[in-house]
């Protein structure tokens, strides 16, 4: 007879398996599984801060953002505009928060790809101090001239660009802005050189290329577009691989003799603080991808000017990656930087 050698069990074992047994069949019982319950996400309000004034696009799809997901979440989410410090006062903000995933970052394109080479000051680590969620907007930047102006296509800027090297001005936010950036791509890639010419306000450029100061820019339709519906603004070409469904008569700028494949747009995601839990971010993910598929917030986005887009964590940390090496090397062929 062979003898089984061990310890013998407990009554007091059986007891404590019997009661957990019994918790958790209850649980079951009750439609909650442990597992779940233990990771709830959110347990509280989330707070999504916003690197721009109050009233901005950003502002504007934050506040969208909340009005859905509130009820969606049963937690207030309340959205927190930081503006000032080309981010680094909303940027600071979240860093300084738990890492719980409740607090959240707006961020753009500018943010996460373009200042972190650009700014003498950078006080973060995009890939230390923070973990994508997923893209919430893009805006396709679009090429702008006078509708009453000789450059009424692609093909005849970068003509005039190869005919006389300089001649052509470019009006632009200021130096190391997306808009540069863009078209210092657009030179690199069209063998062309044009001069720069920065504003302190976007609107002061479009006046100026309306009243024939300035010969072209490279904008968003949003802010541009009163000025095209006026009829003082063309939209020549837009910087993107397609056409936008909602201006379909606008080439693209491979279509109408530029290079083919030049895609300039920026964007805006959301980002939690590095440490945030895993089961945290991808419902943020998910749920986020699901109020962006909402009708009616495609039709808010729409008339603000934005195209909504939502993607995986890895998607946009894939994105974030391709953008930020794309700009560390035309900023540093530029040699621009900021304080």
């Amino acid at each position: 007879m062979r003898r089984i050698i061990g310890n013998r069990p407990k009554e007091t074992d059986f007891m404590d398996r019997r009661t957990a047994l019994s918790a958790i069949g209850a649980a079951c019982a009750s439609g909650i599984s442990p597992l779940v319950h233990a990771q709830a996400f959110p347990d509280r309000p989330v707070r999504i801060i916003v690197p721009f004034a109050a009233g901005s696009t950003p502002d504007v799809v934050a506040r969208i953002l909340a009005a859905k997901l509130t009820p969606k979440w049963g937690h207030q989410v309340v959205v927190d505009p930081k503006p000032g410090g080309n981010g680094l006062i909303a940027i600071a903000a979240l860093k300084a928060a738990p890492s719980t995933g409740h607090d959240l970052l707006l961020a753009s394109s500018s943010h996460l790809a373009v200042n972190p080479h650009l700014l003498r000051n950078v006080t973060y680590s995009v890939e230390r101090d923070f973990v994508p969620i997923s893209f919430v907007f893009h805006t396709p930047f679009f090429v702008v001239t006078s509708a009453a102006g000789p450059l009424q296509s692609m093909k005849s800027v970068i003509a005039a660009a190869k005919a006389s090297p300089g001649k052509l001005n470019v009006g632009v936010p200021y130096l190391g802005s997306p808009p540069h950036l863009a078209v210092a791509m657009l030179e690199k890639a069209t063998g062309t050189r044009m001069t720069i010419i920065p504003f302190k306000d976007g609107q002061q450029i479009y006046t100026a290329i309306a009243s024939g100061e300035v010969d072209l820019s490279l904008a968003t339709i949003g802010s541009t577009l009163p000025l095209v519906q006026a009829g003082k603004l063309k939209l020549i070409a837009i910087a993107a691989p397609t056409r936008l469904a909602r201006q379909p008569d606008v080439p693209t700028v491979g279509e109408d003799g530029g290079p083919a494949g030049y895609d300039v747009n920026t964007w805006v995601g959301l980002v939690a603080r590095s440490g945030a839990p895993q089961h945290a971010i991808q419902k943020i993910s998910d749920d986020l991808a699901e109020v962006l598929r909402d009708p009616e917030v495609i039709q808010q986005f729409t008339r603000v000017g934005i195209e909504p887009e939502s993607s995986s964590p890895a998607g946009m940390r894939a994105r974030m990656t391709s953008d930020t090496a794309k700009y560390a090397e035309v900023i540093k062929r530029l040699g621009v930087s900021l304080e």
